[in-house]
């Protein structure tokens, strides 16, 4: 069996970059998350218990494949590690659990035909070499390197239908129980097949399938600092929109955060940049409010992000869609 920091032996002399602290480009970023350590794993039965999953971070809501549209069953994916081991938990929504595809018994069997997460991950930051983990309703999993099924990671995973769908948690073990240091990145995305409804949605900004590295996402491994959920988009039209957050802090220390909003259109005269600061408590959580403009018709995306007192990014979102038609006038550049 293969741990996930055998893949590559460099690993620990490239991989030590720290964030990336701006958010004020033109480009649309890739979603980031942080994976801060915790002290005590959670107890793998597939049911993610609230006080287990309190300290870890937090990934943004999918979208669906083509990142044109938001799914209609949402995602819920939860990173953190010990000493020992990486952990992820994901909770499914379905309002009919009962209805999930799960057929797949066979380890390296068909499993991404099934209701299933699928979780990419790219330790050494090539975008050309990953490892691909799935699991279906019933525990079944699937494992692969750069397509090659041969290849037997060792991991752990337990799943479980619920009354709203269905949930994993993942366990994997770092090689001879060495952590990342502090800093270091994994490109990361996790992504869904729910088959009833025909849906794949992902974290991150996929546009024809999930095998597109370049895609992937960004997890850094730190110590328990601000992580962050979408509440509510906002109605995403022309003019003034109201977005909401909770910002979670999972340090013992009171934390300063800004929750930055970026809506990015054809050209730079659609744009908008805002900013809200807010002081969170220590192991504390607090709802903001964050207005944003959309100048623009036409297709646009929004962002969010949290980045704490040193300006790094701790959690940031995939580009959401905005698609308005032309039949408007643009707003007032001034506004």
């Amino acid at each position: 069996m293969t741990t996930l920091r055998l893949l590559k032996p460099a690993l620990l002399l490239c991989c030590t970059m720290a964030l990336a602290a701006t958010d004020t480009t033109t480009a649309v970023k890739l979603p980031v998350v942080f994976c801060p350590r915790v002290s005590q794993a959670p107890q793998l039965d597939g049911r993610l218990d609230a006080t287990e999953w309190a300290g870890a971070g937090r990934l943004s809501d999918f979208v669906l494949l083509g990142a044109k549209a938001m799914p209609r069953f949402p995602t819920h994916v939860y990173v953190m590690h010990t000493e020992q081991a990486l952990y992820l938990g994901a909770q499914m929504d379905d309002d009919n659990p009962s209805a999930l595809t799960a057929n797949v018994t066979k380890r390296d069997g068909k499993v991404t035909e099934d209701d299933c997460l699928e979780v990419f991950i790219d330790t050494e930051g090539s975008r050309q070499h990953y490892a691909h983990l799935a699991i279906n309703p019933l525990g079944t999993k699937l494992d692969e390197y750069d397509h090659d099924v041969a290849e037997n990671f060792e991991w752990n995973a337990v799943a479980a239908v619920t009354a709203t769908g269905w949930s994993v948690e993942i366990e994997l073990p770092f090689d001879k129980g060495v952590p990342p240091i502090v800093g270091e990145k994994w490109n990361l995305t996790v992504c869904r097949n729910a088959v009833r409804v025909a849906e794949l949605s992902t974290w991150c900004r996929h546009e024809r399938g999930f095998h597109e590295p370049q895609a992937f996402g960004e997890m850094a491994f730190s110590t328990p600092g601000l992580t962050a959920q979408v509440d509510d988009l906002g109605n995403r039209l022309q003019g003034d929109n109201l977005a909401m957050a909770t910002v979670y802090n999972t340090s013992s220390q009171p934390a300063a955060a800004k929750v930055n909003v970026v809506v990015l259109g054809r050209d730079r005269r659609s744009h908008y940049f805002g900013t809200v600061k807010k002081d969170i408590p220590a192991h504390g959580r607090e709802q903001v409010y964050v207005p944003y403009k959309v100048r623009r018709c036409g297709p646009a995306t929004l962002m969010l992000s949290v980045t704490d007192a040193k300006g790094v990014s701790t959690w940031r979102t995939v580009g959401y869609p905005i698609d308005l038609p032309e039949v408007s006038d643009p707003l007032d550049d001034t506004m």
